[in-house]
């Protein structure tokens, strides 16, 4: 049981990422602002290996845009 335990804590911050809601981290909030202020539609937020990647749109194009803890972004990458 304890296994299991073990487990789902730790498969629940990466379902909590994958349904948009706010990151472990607590950045969910200030990175939608971020991308929207440049004209982006964020659809999902994903944190792995100490950087976030956020699926957006802008002008019917998709993106993945990858952001360091400190929201500062990386690349920018049609998708």
């Amino acid at each position: 049981m304890r296994f299991t335990a073990a487990l789902l804590a730790l498969a629940l911050p990466t379902a909590t990422l994958a349904s948009g809601a706010t990151t472990s981290l607590g950045k969910g909030p200030e990175i939608r602002s971020l991308l929207s202020a440049q004209g982006f539609e964020v659809t999902e937020i994903d944190y792995e290996d100490g950087y976030f990647e956020a699926e957006a749109i802008r002008g019917g194009i998709e993106y993945d845009i990858y952001l360091t803890e400190d929201l500062e972004i990386l690349l920018v990458k049609e998708d």
